[in-house]
């Protein structure tokens, strides 16, 4: 095995100008390359995604077409003056939902027999 101090002696002597140049042009054009490769592919990506949110919404419209229905009248000028009446109707669709879903858990712990009712606790505590 040589030693370290040789292959570096080696390189010294057979190094000219010529590889310099050589070793500069293709150090100049992978880096040159591979940034203009690299914008490409970020396009690329960025179409294909666009493309898929695009496919994506079609899909969304052929199964819900009642949500993209074109609003007339009242709805259509909430949506163009502005976010805030159309943002405080949605507030109110969520408090809606959030106010029927705790009912709904109200019901079911009522109907649920495994938990323990006042009255038997009361019993339990009074033996």
């Amino acid at each position: 095995m040589r030693s370290i101090q040789a292959i570096l002696e080696d390189f010294i002597s057979e190094f000219n100008p010529h590889h310099l140049v050589k070793l500069l042009i293709i150090i100049g054009g992978y880096i040159f390359f591979r940034q203009r490769f690299m914008d490409f592919m970020k396009q690329k990506q960025i179409k294909n995604q666009l493309a898929a949110d695009e496919e994506t919404k079609k899909q969304n419209l052929i199964e819900r077409p009642e949500d993209y229905m074109n609003s007339t009248g009242v709805e259509a000028s909430e949506g163009g003056w502005g976010w805030g009446k159309n943002t405080r109707r949605k507030v109110k669709k969520q408090q809606q939902l959030f106010e029927e879903e705790i009912e709904k858990s109200a019901l079911r712990a009522q109907n649920n027999s495994g938990y323990d009712s006042d009255d038997d606790i009361k019993e339990l505590l009074i033996d």
